[in-house]
């Protein structure tokens, strides 16, 4: 029989043909006089490296065995600019393992290039380790490496694995040259998607008749060819408040939509949400762990399920299920799931806790409780057009109330009812509603995180301040607060809190509401701190209480891809400050309000005096927690005029 010919493009972006060229094939081990004479980057003056030439192609073959497996070559020539900056020196080649097989590395080659010699990497100096139960790698270090070095190397993956491939045009370095080549038989149908902020220079596609065969097995088959070319590729620079990279980085993806074998037969690969549903209410790891609703209703204290009030007995059911497991740190959600035997055992992984929490809700009385895929924020936000289950790396539960609605993960100690950890606030889960079928639902963060301050200052006449403070700490940051205390002893707390300031002592601390976690944490301290004196005059530094806006977080000069704060936040800070009768107020800063647009953003700053009194209020508020590129330039000067109010304008106070 033939192969057949399909193939199904879906590009997000506008190809530009103004620039097109020829597919690239650069011998291994030879280098171009332009190569060589490269010793900066003038559109990118900091960094340490420029990738001069990268490609990739997949293809596939038929192995001596007669495995049909997807082959992928890689061959990539790095030039190091700055030694001292550079970590690229390693390199670390991912392949997948499964229980039965997996992906084979084969052929790697290393060289490094310098002032006329070359330098091979030793296959003794390979080396393979096993980060994670599936994912391995193999790696190797360049040695001896020197502005100027030019470090090159190649190698070949063979992977019984067709579902899905990439290729990712952009790196940590500035890249000049971009290649990726697929070559695929046209019994293979893939949906192919570009993402990131970067257009493609060259998109070619074109038949290439009688491209594979297979003995035995009717006609030669027909390929796809496919080549992408990205030139002067800017470098992907992190920065803080970012979900995964993988979210924005410039790249081609492939998914196996549907395959036919060589006797004819259909595989549909791609599925529908509809049949994922079905799959999972008979999956014997996920869909069975949801019917141990019997277990858990004799497991519940039965004075919990007398609770009349839907929403306290919700609680209830919450944090018994969150303070008898301990989270053992483990993600899985498609295997290695036990309800009954975590329960036992009191520690479980994400699955078995959810899933036991939404077991426990069930058996309360709540039928609108759901499960929840998800993913983390490092593990990049799961596609929506079509099922991808491996995207998935988290499960929590939905629960309704009237027309309330709860998203619930209780493998957090400190994280109260209808805050789910900081981890998994990553734009969107599915709702597994078995029964009406599943749906996108957006995971909104909490919106009210408030830290609240309140100081009562005395200043004697040696620039001593004594006083009393009081702090409440409310939604993530009461979270954060709880966390702190609840895995250090008090003495450390205290001296990670002493640590922002030498001259600051704290005594006396009081918690309140460390395990309660329905209230705001509340802490109640002394303080005594000696004032800087320049030039015979205190310099008061009004906010050395506050932890947080001391540092502007945005350092690049533009950013091409989503801030992404994870949530709201207010921040406010009351001191009064009484001076003794020796000193007098030399200056005070003057009362600022620093605004984003449309109401995104804002910080007061207030002072007030009557020469032996200070009293300051900053009120600072971001009202959103996700601001496109577009703001970044406002929300860079946003927090620089802030930091600069609060790290940067004392009060200062004369002496006699």
């Amino acid at each position: 029989m033939s192969f057949r010919n399909s193939y199904l493009i879906i590009i997000s972006l506008t190809f530009s043909y103004l620039h097109a060229q020829q597919s690239k094939d650069v011998a291994f081990g030879e280098l171009t006089n332009e190569e060589l004479q490269i010793t900066a980057y003038p559109e990118d003056p900091e960094a340490s490296a420029v990738v001069l030439y990268s490609k990739g192609k997949i293809s596939v073959v038929l192995t001596e065995h007669r495995y049909l497996r997807l082959k992928k070559t890689v061959h990539r020539k790095i030039k190091v600019l700055d030694v001292n900056k550079f970590e690229g020196a390693t390199i670390h080649i991912p392949y997948y393992k499964g229980e039965k097989t997996g992906e084979e590395v084969k052929d790697i080659k290393a060289v490094s290039h310098y002032n006329g010699t070359q330098v091979y990497v030793n296959n003794k100096d390979i080396y393979a380790q096993d980060p994670t139960e599936r994912w391995h790698y193999k790696s190797f270090a360049f040695p001896n490496v020197k502005n100027g070095s030019i470090l090159e190397y190649s190698y070949t993956i063979e992977s019984p694995y067709f579902n899905s491939y990439q290729w990712e045009f952009q790196d940590d370095y500035p890249t000049l040259y971009s290649e990726f080549v697929s070559e695929i038989p046209g019994n293979y149908t893939y949906r192919i998607a570009l993402f990131g902020g970067k257009k493609l220079d060259t998109h070619e596609t074109a038949i290439k008749n009688n491209c594979f065969s297979v003995d035995g097995y009717g006609d030669a088959a027909d390929c796809t060819y496919e080549y992408y070319i990205m030139n002067n590729v800017p470098a992907f620079k992190e920065e803080d408040y970012m979900l995964a990279r993988s979210n924005y980085i410039s790249k081609v993806e492939y998914e196996l939509k549907e395959s036919f074998s060589f006797n004819g037969e259909r595989t549909k690969h791609t599925k529908e949400w509809r049949d994922v549903d079905k799959e999972f209410r008979t999956d014997k790891e996920m869909g069975r762990q949801l019917k141990n609703r019997s277990f858990f209703e004799k497991h519940l204290p039965s004075s919990m399920l007398s609770i009349a009030d839907p929403l306290e007995k919700a609680k209830a059911v919450y944090y018994f299920i969150q303070k008898h497991y301990s989270w053992n740190g483990k993600y899985r959600i498609f295997n290695d799931i036990n309800v009954r035997d975590a329960f036992e055992a009191k520690s479980g992984n994400v699955a078995e806790i959810n899933l036991s929490l939404i077991n426990a809700l069930r058996a309360a009385g709540f039928e609108e409780t759901q499960l929840v895929l998800g993913a983390t924020r490092q593990a990049g936000i799961p596609n929506q057009l079509f099922p991808v289950l491996t995207e998935f790396n988290y499960v929590m539960a939905w629960l309704k109330i009237g027309d309330e609605e709860f998203y619930l993960d209780a493998t957090d100690k400190y994280t109260p009812f209808g805050i789910i950890p900081f981890r998994a606030l990553n734009s969107t889960g599915r709702i597994m509603d078995f029964k009406k079928g599943s749906y996108w639902h957006p995971i909104v963060p909490h919106k009210k995180n408030v830290v609240y301050i309140n100081s009562v200052l005395t200043m004697d006449s040696d620039g001593i301040v004594t006083g009393q403070i009081g702090e409440q700490h409310m939604g993530y940051f009461g979270r954060a607060k709880r966390y702190e205390l609840g895995s250090q002893s008090k003495e450390s707390y205290v001296n990670d809190k002493q640590s922002s300031n030498e001259y600051l002592e704290i005594s006396n601390l009081v918690v309140e509401h460390e395990n309660d976690l329905e209230e705001s944490l509340k802490e109640r301290y002394e303080i005594e701190m000696e004032t800087e004196m320049i030039g015979g005059d205190y310099y008061f530094p009004t906010f050395f209480l506050l932890e947080h806006l001391h540092e502007n977080p945005f350092k690049l000069e533009s950013r091409d891809y989503m801030v992404e704060m994870g949530f709201p936040m207010n921040f406010t800070y009351l001191a009064r400050i009484s001076l003794d009768e020796s000193l007098s107020i030399k200056t005070i800063p003057t009362n600022k309000t620093v605004k984003l647009p449309e109401d995104m953003g804002t910080c007061t700053i207030l002072y007030a005096n009557d020469n032996s009194t200070i009293s300051v209020r900053l009120n600072f508020k971001l009202n959103k927690h996700e601001f496109p590129p577009e703001y970044y330039p406002s929300l860079k000067d946003f927090f620089s005029k802030v930091v600069q109010l609060i790290t940067k304008e004392p009060i200062v106070i004369s002496k006699g």
